[in-house]
């Protein structure tokens, strides 16, 4: 007899059948399903297992569907990202979304983008490299009230990175950096926006640069961890009288940031937040500047954060 299947959790009423076909969707709907039943490691075939499905399909098939299947992931992307805005995120309310890339430890002879790169999750006095596939995923930031006063990350899209030596990739694709598939994926998500909708993306040092900065679509806003040895600029007041000759783009250079966290003078504001569940004091100062290399004539925001009991933070 063969066992039956729960409940799909209502995949069907969020109109994800509009992105298969009337077979593949079953088969889709079976995963999902199967991925949140399956116990221990979490492997197709050990879904397949779960769900029972090679007693009606051929393993085979459940493999062409994830590889070969006539469907857009970034179709699906799209439904799970209007489903969790409608769902989470108030009316009128500023949309947060992180991007991050993550290393999947995977091994096998012929898995594509498959290769040695950074593992951040390893110890940091560790040569942090491991063996797997990467992506660069994009996630939804909310709060779940009643649940928990943390910050959750919910991903909805995702691009692979694989590393330049890699023996098995994607030959129909070309070879993109993680700021450029990020960059990819702001773009996907800012097509996808409602009229009054406004987007934030928050990442880490790696993805602030001018690949991201100055192609990002307008009224996206930024916040991100600024390099310490950015050249940072005044920003230019309107010259009271026309000069001859092409405009400065630029103000005067302003001290390295390393000289300002070490000034005396330099202006600081007691704040307390709440960091991993505790609350900490931090000290900030807060001043605009152009990082004209990266960010071009665009002003930005600086704010330098020094944990009296830590280390100095930058952010953007």
């Amino acid at each position: 007899m063969k066992r039956s299947i729960p409940d799909p959790f209502g995949i069907d009423e969020i109109h994800f059948r509009a992105c298969f076909s009337a077979p593949s969707f079953r088969i889709f709907v079976a995963l999902v399903v199967g991925w949140v039943l399956t116990m221990g490691k979490h492997t197709i075939s050990q879904v397949i297992l779960t769900m029972r499905l090679h007693e009606s399909k051929h393993f085979a098939s459940i493999y062409r569907f994830l590889g070969k299947g006539r469907w857009e992931t970034d179709f699906v992307s799209y439904f799970v990202f209007r489903m969790l805005v409608e769902t989470l995120i108030a009316e009128g309310i500023e949309i947060l979304v992180v991007i991050d890339d993550t290393l999947n430890k995977h091994t096998g002879k012929k898995i594509c983008g498959a290769g040695w790169q950074h593992d951040g999750s390893l110890p940091k006095h560790t040569k942090q490299k491991g063996y797997g596939v990467c992506f660069v995923i994009i996630g939804l930031a909310i709060r779940l009230p009643g649940i928990s006063d943390r910050m959750f990350c919910l991903p909805y899209a995702a691009r692979l990175w694989w590393p330049p030596k890699a023996k098995f990739n994607p030959k129909s694709l070309p070879y993109k950096t993680k700021p450029e598939l990020g960059l990819d994926l702001i773009n996907l998500t800012h097509s996808w926006l409602q009229e009054g909708e406004r987007l934030r993306i928050v990442f880490d040092l790696g993805y602030c640069c001018d690949t991201i900065l100055k192609a990002r679509p307008k009224n996206v806003h930024i916040t991100g961890r600024l390099r310490k040895d950015a050249a940072l600029f005044a920003v230019l007041e309107p010259a009271p009288f026309t000069v001859m000759g092409r405009p400065r783009k630029r103000g005067a250079r302003l001290p390295s940031l390393e000289t300002m966290f070490q000034d005396p003078n330099l202006g600081w504001n007691e704040i307390r937040v709440f960091c991993y569940g505790k609350q900490t004091k931090l000290l900030i100062h807060q001043f605009t500047a152009l990082w004209y290399h990266s960010a071009g004539q665009q002003p930005l925001s600086i704010v330098l954060c020094h944990d009296p009991a830590g280390h100095p933070m930058l952010l953007t």
